[in-house]
């Protein structure tokens, strides 16, 4: 996806501590541990290696760090630091900046969580970077303004039992989605059925079930225990198949060391036979971007070249668009895409709080970026929020 040539491995580079002061000094903010205690160990402590190391070629040095272990107003912190062989805990001055990647909905809203994230972003020396969680009918809302140069977006509403009847009536199919949700969990799927009335499917249901209006669809869910406050209706998008299952597109873009938007990458994801979601923990399976799109409309290098070029053009207009109408300070956010029988892209979904990629390319490319736009935050600090 991107003319840029893949980064090497940084894991498998020689560390060794750097003589310089560091340029820039990072506080990385983790989910609370709960019971557990330590520092994560696995696939997390390996992500947070990488981290470090692509920091350090850029002269930013990193510590991680749980809510519970700082201390504004004494300005420190107690973390966990990388020396090359193992993570050691210490204590540390307050950051430059505090990268939030706390991947909890739940941890982020909690009180002490709350309050120490409205303090740092108070504090004229400490940059908060990655706000907060997004709800997707606000990012809905600043999305489908009159007037804004994206409007490939699906048509979306607040539940109801008025919008679900309008929606099932005027679209093919339409789906219900939690307002909060991620990883496909909470999502129903409704299409009208042939004989008349409708079919709908939960997410790992083990079949659809059938009912004849759309208030007997709406009974069903409340006695699902639904709260309709929390839930969105949105028009289905007739997706395109890739060998026989439908797909979408998980791309990347964030900010570089210049604090443009660029585009990180993108990987395919593919949902398992007879499914309609295609996150992977809900059997989806992955595939490749050019493969994909040359298996569907030929292996043409021009009409590659065209689908990138459109989708790095959407994708990182959609960011453009969402920081201005939230007034956030995002300079990351994934994206799923759909593509739709048309051949037209279409936002789906948005997230503030991107998961790591598997693809090591893209994984790659992505902490470059970081240490830079890490950079470039540290050479403007006190000149407002890092809304482009």
């Amino acid at each position: 996806m991107s003319c840029e040539q893949p980064l090497s491995d940084p894991t498998q580079r020689d560390w060794a501590p750097d003589k310089r002061s560091p340029d820039v000094l990072v506080g990385v903010l983790l989910t609370p541990p709960g019971a557990k205690t330590g520092f994560p160990a696995g696939k997390k402590s390996r992500l947070f290696r990488e981290m470090v190391v692509a920091g350090k070629k850029r002269n930013v040095s990193m510590y991680f760090f749980y809510p519970g272990a700082a201390n504004p107003i004494r300005k420190r912190v107690t973390g966990f630091q990388w020396t090359g062989k193992r993570w050691v805990a210490r204590s540390f001055p307050l950051p430059d900046i505090v990268y939030n990647r706390i991947l909890s909905r739940s941890a982020e809203q909690s009180r002490p969580v709350s309050a120490l994230l409205k303090k740092l972003q108070q504090m004229d020396e400490v940059i908060l970077f990655n706000t907060r969680f997004l709800d997707k009918w606000e990012v809905y809302q600043a999305m489908s303004q009159p007037g804004l140069p994206v409007t490939r977006v699906p048509e979306t509403a607040l539940l109801s039992r008025a919008t679900l009847k309008d929606f099932a009536t005027r679209h093919r199919s339409v789906f219900l989605k939690p307002r909060d949700g991620s990883l496909g969990v909470g999502i129903v799927k409704i299409a009208r059925a042939r004989e008349g009335g409708f079919i709908y499917e939960r997410t790992g249901a083990e079949r659809a079930k059938y009912v004849r209006s759309a208030e007997q669809l709406y009974q069903r869910l409340i006695a699902l225990s639904f709260r309709p406050a929390r839930y969105l209706v949105q028009e289905g998008v007739e997706l395109q198949t890739y060998r026989g299952n439908v797909f979408d597109i998980r791309c990347q873009v964030q900010k570089d060391g210049q604090g443009k938007w660029v585009f990180t990458g993108a990987g395919v994801r593919v949902a398992a036979r007879g499914r309609f979601v295609t996150h992977v923990p809900n059997g989806g399976k992955r595939a490749v971007f050019e493969e994909v799109i040359g298996e569907i409309y030929g292996p043409s290098t021009r009409i590659l070249k065209e689908y990138s070029e459109r989708l790095e053009e959407v994708t990182i207009n959609t960011a453009r668009v969402l920081e201005r109408g939230l007034g956030l300070h995002l300079a990351i956010l994934s994206m799923d895409v759909g593509l739709d029988r048309n051949g037209q892209f279409k936002i789906i979904e948005v997230n503030s709080k991107p998961a790591i990629f598997d693809e090591k390319e893209i994984r790659y490319r992505h902490l470059a970026y970081l240490s830079d736009y890490f950079l470039y935050l540290g050479t403007r600090q006190g000149q407002g929020n890092g809304v482009q």
